[in-house]
């Protein structure tokens, strides 16, 4: 758990009170649908920097890269995958996060859009964001990298890198920046806990965004390595931030891949904020910014070994 100034803490609570009447959408419906990704995605923020968009074809058509160049020759360059629960959200989602981290650190960030369930799966999700990293990989050839998202984005980020292990480019990737992420699509226990009090994320939006994701699959196939990195073979993988929220009920998604990856040889550092909800970074969190501090401070220390 962090070490937080009381002060903050306290702002943090506040701002609780707001986000615990945040709607929780039945993505199963048509109407929680739209509600859920009108809710995810409100206007982009103003940003210093200018993102630039590009194009990259993909296995299901185009996809969209938004781009944050900071001023001055990069250290480095980070894709980070959006969130929205695998069925809503877009790259600008982000832009206030990845306007900060780009001009922080130094670096160029590449958000990705991906396809969005139910026309596809977390299957196909995981596709367009292999694709995008080898992109970066072959774009950037001199360049250290890093991997990263927030929620369903850091499960498509964790997925990625899991995909990639073994191709060339792979040695490269520096750091995993793993924030409020899903990695277990059967439900940890802190998950299964979660109630329609839970701020941000509750049981309706956790449910029903896994149903539309997996259509038929129980509990069992969901653990399925090639869609819960989790269970996945973890070795091999470059060392981890994991960041989250104490009151997220994602928590032990995190906790438990933050043990998993050690156990596989690999370096984790997970980071509990007390009294944050899920996603919080993104969502001008009276804790956010420190977090962010953080973040940024870990990739700079990446980065440079």
């Amino acid at each position: 758990m962090i070490d937080v100034e009381p002060g903050l803490l306290r702002e943090q609570w506040a701002a609780n009170k707001v986000f615990a009447e945040a709607p929780h959408p039945d993505a199963r419906t048509a109407e929680g649908l739209a509600l859920l990704r009108e809710i995810s995605s409100p206007p982009p923020p103003a940003t210093v920097l200018t993102p630039i968009e590009q194009r990259i074809v993909g296995p299901g058509g185009e996809i969209r890269l938004r781009v944050f160049i900071p001023e001055g020759e990069p250290k480095g360059v980070v894709m980070r995958v959006h969130g929205g629960g695998f069925a809503a959200g877009r790259p600008e989602d982000d832009d206030a996060v990845n306007d900060v981290l780009a001009r922080a650190s130094q670096v160029v960030v590449i958000s990705p859009e991906y396809r969005l369930v139910p026309d596809v799966t977390v299957r196909e999700q995981i596709e367009d964001c292999v694709t995008a990293a080898r992109w970066m990989i072959e774009r950037y050839p001199t360049r250290k990298l890093l991997l990263g998202g927030i929620s369903a984005g850091a499960h498509l980020a964790a997925a990625t890198l899991i995909r990639l292990r073994g191709e060339a480019g792979f040695e490269r990737i520096v750091g995993a920046q793993l924030d409020s992420g899903v990695y277990d699509l059967s439900q940890t226990p802190s998950a299964r806990r979660a109630t329609g009090e839970t701020p941000v994320l509750g049981r309706t939006i956790l449910d029903s965004v896994v149903e539309i994701s997996l259509p038929g699959w129980d509990s069992e196939r969901r653990r399925d390595p090639s869609v819960s990195p989790l269970f996945a073979d973890l070795a091999g993988m470059p060392p981890a931030l994991l960041t989250v929220g104490e009151l997220d009920p994602l928590v032990d998604d995190s906790a438990f891949l933050a043990a998993r990856w050690e156990l596989a040889g690999n370096e984790a550092t997970l980071e509990i904020w007390p009294g944050c909800p899920h996603a919080f970074t993104n969502m001008g969190a009276p804790l956010a910014m420190p977090a962010l501090a953080r973040i940024a401070a870990w990739m700079d220390a990446r980065i440079a070994t």
